[in-house]
């Protein structure tokens, strides 16, 4: 067997850690862009609306923010989704009702870290549009429970 094809176990102390620390580099690199690309989408879509805030610390915060507060309203709105696929089997209702679904609960968790954070100022129209926004796409890209209706 070449040392290449050893299994993980097998490898001496030097070859773990390079692959270890291999795999961890690639892991920090993608979250990296991904949180970089999330920071820099939501301070030009408020810099776009006229959102203001203090510095570019409240921008991470409030994505935080929204992310914890999200989390909690994304389990009501998985449930409430699930009861409407169960009862309903117009599509077009069914898509109404998961825009309407995913909407208010964005707008809920958008209000509730508005609300939280005195260092961003976000106008009703704003959080209405981001809100729409958000719902359409999650509606758009909802493949599981579409397909079915």
């Amino acid at each position: 067997m070449n040392k290449k094809d050893l299994p993980f176990k097998k490898l001496d102390l030097k070859s773990k850690l390079s692959v270890i620390i291999g795999i961890g580099l690639i892991l920090f690199v993608a979250v990296a862009i991904t949180a970089f690309f999330i920071f820099f989408c939501v301070t030009g879509f408020f810099r776009l609306f006229g959102v203001s805030y203090e510095s570019n610390t409240s921008i991470v915060i409030f994505i935080l923010l929204c992310f914890l507060v999200g989390a909690f309203f994304e389990f009501i709105e998985k449930i409430l989704v699930v009861m409407v696929s169960l009862s309903f089997d117009n599509r077009a209702l069914y898509l109404s009702l998961t825009f309407t679904i995913h909407f208010f609960m964005n707008l809920i968790t958008f209000h509730i870290v508005d609300r939280i954070m005195s260092s961003i100022f976000i106008p009703a129209h704003v959080l209405l549009a981001a809100s729409a926004l958000i719902a359409f796409i999650e509606v758009v890209f909802d493949k599981k429970h579409a397909k079915s209706h």
